[in-house]
C-alpha cells in the first residue's frame, strides 16, 4: 500500500528503523500501512488513473515477447484475482500495487 506520512514517526523496514518526516511517500505492506493510518501518522495515497495507464503503456512497450497475462493467470492466480477484484471495486491503490507485483513476478520468472 502507498502512504504519505503526516507526522514525524519511526518505522521498522527490512530490519532497520527508519525515521520518517511529513510528506514522505512510501510503499509498505498493508498491515504496517493500516497501523500508521489508524494512528494518524499517515494517509493512503491513491495513484491517479493517468499514472496507472503510464505504467501499463511502459510495460507494453518493454514486453515485446508477450505472454505475461497468460503466465500470471496460470502461475500467480491469486495475484490475478486480487488485481481483477480491485479493478471491479475501483480500488486504484490495489490495482496499481498488484499490477506492479505482476510485472515484477513476470520479470523475475527467468
Amino acid at each position: 500500500m502507498i502512504v504519505r506520512i503526516t507526522k514525524v514517526c519511526s518505522i521498522r523496514l527490512n530490519g532497520e528503523t527508519r525515521e520518517l518526516k511529513p510528506a514522505e511517500t512510501l510503499e509498505i505492506e498493508t498491515g504496517k500501512a493500516e497501523r500508521l493510518i489508524n494512528a494518524g501518522l499517515a494517509v493512503a495515497v491513491i495513484p491517479d488513473a493517468a499514472t496507472f495507464w503510464e505504467t501499463v503503456k511502459a510495460f507494453e512497450e518493454s514486453d515485446k515477447t508477450g505472454g505475461c497475462w497468460e503466465w500470471i493467470t496460470s502461475q500467480r492466480p491469486e495475484l490475478w484475482k486480487k488485481h481483477i477484484s480491485a479493478l471491479w471495486s475501483g480500488d486504484m491503490t490495489v490495482v496499481y500495487i498488484t499490477f506492479n507485483e505482476m510485472v515484477n513476478a513476470w520479470g523475475a520468472r527467468i
